[in-house]
């Protein structure tokens, strides 16, 4: 193959590959929140951010009531924020301003409609009022089926806790039992539950006050049960009209328009904008094929709650709370009297998974790398706040997880300090302990876990292989083994719920410890964990007998073990430089180094709202001794250029050969550097040269006339960096270029 040097070239062109990110810094705010729910990664860090940062807050709860004497006490600041950050995410999301206060101090509002024995002191705040009420409710679960009224009597029972302040916050706010908290917001949005709403979700008044436009001050009341009373949550929503600011009027839907988390699907969706008329509006829906989707009208004459609106239900396809994949709705509402005139509202919702991001997280570059290192290449994911290169260096996963202390074996401990993990009283199948799960107490039966934080990459045959025995179970206790693929979600592999009962509702231990054998998914770096999940409807009766203070109660797992199974012994990640798109992976970056022969895994890492998205599957990677040829240049340095010796990938009138040959990139536009000089009747042309290519053949040509060339009675030689070609020209005058070839 032959490749001759160009006369004229272009300068060399740098493209910058600029993504843009949701970032924040500083704490992060529970006011002010935007979106642009037209940009999927931005609604994906949206959610990512925001969203997640109140999950959990009940463990920052810290409420300091007493349900013996009927007080409601307080909560901490940062689980109100919480709160408040859980209402400003679902009215940024549905494009409303999202500066909603909770619990500012303001006062409550009284209507003069109001009886007078039900009126509290004007001084009350609604953040008192609130908490009065969500304590009332929660008291009044003991004693009806039904505690939950905007009107609540003074009875005793079942409203032992009541008081003209808890009537207050019972007739302005969304009222829910069995949650509090975000949980209760998202309750409040969804309209899912009515067992456990007040009776505003019919029209989903609750959803619809959250999201009223030019409200500015709510405030949110909450316990958080104690075993045998349930949780509740009261959201002051009623504004005084001091409290409106002004807005302009737009149409808000829900699910809101552009893209939508697939966790937040309804099955009563909403259209609302003030002073607006549905009494006649009629709705129509098609799926992503253009295909009708039924819908049945719920309401569209209610006007006191919030804004008004009209309701309808989709299907329970529709209404899907996961999706596959991106799936878009068109809903068209007709015949809507808005400011003297009859017009539609169209717009589509696309529900995606936030979990999933629909851009590849490829890596390209090649798989048997010199141990001189080797260029990998990804395509930037749009809206990510920034890219690295994850590399693990893996072995055999020959390893038993045995329960043992000092066993090495890193474990989280998810479980209740009412009892020990690792348990050496009860069953163990080796040595002196088994893993144990068990619940802490008959008032207490949340989920119990523990990881095996160690990743996993299964192969064709890959399995997880553990010991199960069964101590006193109720068949509402179920054991589940999940596992999680890039810190995602968990998904169940396994699962077994406790014995049946026999003889006078006693329940049986199984006699032994019997191993499960559990198929992995080959390919899919994975984390385990074993969680013990209660299933049953809340009652004492269920499984009051079989919780932690006795020895035998539970679920015993020893000798937790993996077949055809690698584990990350090392991780590290590479970050790339600056607007580049590409990371440079070399042994003496890692730790520990690798040697010829040794294979590493390669995941291309994109963070969108603070959360990190890997490639599922890593690219294997074995280091080589390497030939150093043109070959191995462009599968480690160039992978993407694929027309080979003779071919021009940047189109620069440089082959790619030749900028092998003289050190040049073949994806960047160059020049060759060459000085031609005539010295007498020796023409001699030289080119910067560090290192000449010990599999190329480099000659000079001549010609006197651009049409004919030959290397006759040319001489190259190699000196002081510079590639020199010599030749005699008779006429005193000469043209010259470069020749390489691969012998």
């Amino acid at each position: 193959m032959v490749r001759f040097s160009q006369i004229i070239g272009w300068s060399a062109l740098l493209l910058l590959l600029a993504s843009s990110g949701y970032s924040a810094s500083g704490p992060l705010p529970s006011t002010g929140l935007t979106v642009d729910p037209s940009q999927r990664a931005s609604v994906v860090a949206f959610w990512n951010r925001y969203y997640s940062a109140s999950e959990g807050a009940s463990e920052i709860m810290d409420w300091n009531g007493t349900y013996g004497t009927c007080s409601p006490g307080t909560n901490s600041l940062e689980f109100v924020e919480a709160v408040e950050r859980r209402v400003n995410f679902y009215r940024a999301m549905a494009g409303l301003d999202a500066n909603v206060v909770m619990n500012s101090g303001a006062s409550v509002v009284i209507l003069p409609s109001d009886p007078a024995n039900r009126r509290p002191s004007p001084a009350t705040t609604k953040a008192t009022a609130a908490q009065a009420a969500a304590m009332m409710f929660s008291w009044a679960d003991l004693y009806t089926l039904t505690p939950l009224s905007h009107d609540p009597p003074s009875s005793q029972p079942p409203y032992y806790c009541w008081s003209t302040t808890a009537w207050n916050g019972a007739k302005n706010g969304n009222l829910a039992l069995g949650f509090c908290g975000p949980e209760a917001i998202d309750a409040y949005m969804r309209e899912n539950d009515p067992a456990t709403l007040s009776i505003w979700s019919s029209g989903v008044g609750h959803r619809r006050w959250i999201l009223k436009q030019g409200v500015s001050d709510f405030a949110t009341g909450d316990v958080p049960g104690d075993g045998t009373r349930r949780a509740s949550n009261v959201l002051y929503v009623y504004p005084a009209s001091s409290e409106l600011v002004a807005v302009t009027p737009k149409f808000v839907s829900w699910p809101s328009a552009g893209f939508f988390p697939d966790a937040l699907m309804a099955k009563q969706w909403s259209l609302s904008h003030p002073g607006a008329d549905f009494t006649s509006a009629t709705v129509s829906m098609t799926d992503s094929a253009g295909a009708p989707v039924a819908t049945a009208l719920v309401d569209r004459e209610t006007l006191s709650l919030g804004d008004p609106a009209i309701v309808w239900s989709v299907p329970d396809s529709v209404a899907l709370t996961s999706v596959d994949a991106d799936t878009t709705y068109q809903v068209t509402v007709s015949g809507i009297e808005l400011d003297g005139a009859t017009v539609s509202h169209s717009y589509s919702v696309t529900v995606i998974d936030p979990d999933v991001i629909p851009d590849g997280l490829d890596l390209t570059g090649t798989p048997t790398p010199p141990l001189s290192g080797a260029n990998y290449f990804f395509e930037p994911v749009v809206g990510a706040d920034s890219h690295a290169v994850v590399v693990s260096v893996g072995e055999a996963a020959t390893w038993t997880a045995g329960a043992e202390d000092g066993d090495g074996v890193e474990i989280t401990d998810e479980t209740s300090a009412a009892y020990a993990l690792r348990n050496g009283s009860g069953f163990k199948r080796s040595g002196s302990k088994a893993f144990r799960l068990v619940f802490e107490s008959p008032t207490d039966v949340s989920p119990q876990s523990f990881v095996i934080e160690r990743e996993l990459l299964p192969g064709s045959g890959g399995q997880l292989l553990y010991h199960l025995r069964r101590g006193y179970m109720t068949n509402f206790m179920n054991l589940e083994v999940q596992v999680s693929e890039a810190l995602g979600p968990w998904t169940t592999v396994d699962s077994i719920s406790g014995n049946p009962v026999t003889w006078r509702g006693l329940l049986i231990n199984d006699p032994e410890f019997v191993q499960r054998v559990v198929p992995l998914e080959e390919g899919k770096l994975v984390r385990v964990r074993f969680r013990l999940r209660y299933t049953g409807n809340f009652g004492p009766t269920d499984y009051a007998t079989y919780v932690s203070t006795s020895s035998q109660a539970g679920v015993f797992i020893d000798d937790i073990a993996f077949s055809d199974c690698q584990w990350t012994v090392a991780e590290s990640e590479i970050v790339p430089g600056e607007g580049e798109d590409f990371v440079r992976v070399g042994p003496a970056g890692l730790d520990p180094s690798p040697g010829a022969g040794d294979t590493i895994g390669l995941r291309l890492k994109a963070t969108i709202g603070g959360r990190g998205y890997t490639t599922p599957t890593p690219m294997a990677v074995t280091f080589v001794a390497g030939m150093g040829d043109f070959g191995e240049w462009i599968a480690a340095e160039f992978p993407l250029v694929t027309d080979g010796f003779d071919g021009d990938h940047d189109g620069d009138g440089l082959s790619n050969g030749l900028e092998y040959a003289f050190g040049l990139s073949p994806t960047d536009r160059s020049r060759l550097p060459q000085v031609l000089a005539l010295n007498g009747q020796t023409l001699q042309l030289s080119t910067p040269l560090p290192q000449m290519r010990s599999d190329v053949v480099y000659e000079m040509q001549v010609s006197d006339d651009l049409v004919g060339w030959d290397a006759a009675g040319v001489s190259v030689h190699h000196s002081g960096g510079q590639l020199i070609g010599s030749a005699t020209a008779p006429a005193g005058k000469g043209f010259a270029r470069w020749k390489v070839t691969q012998p």
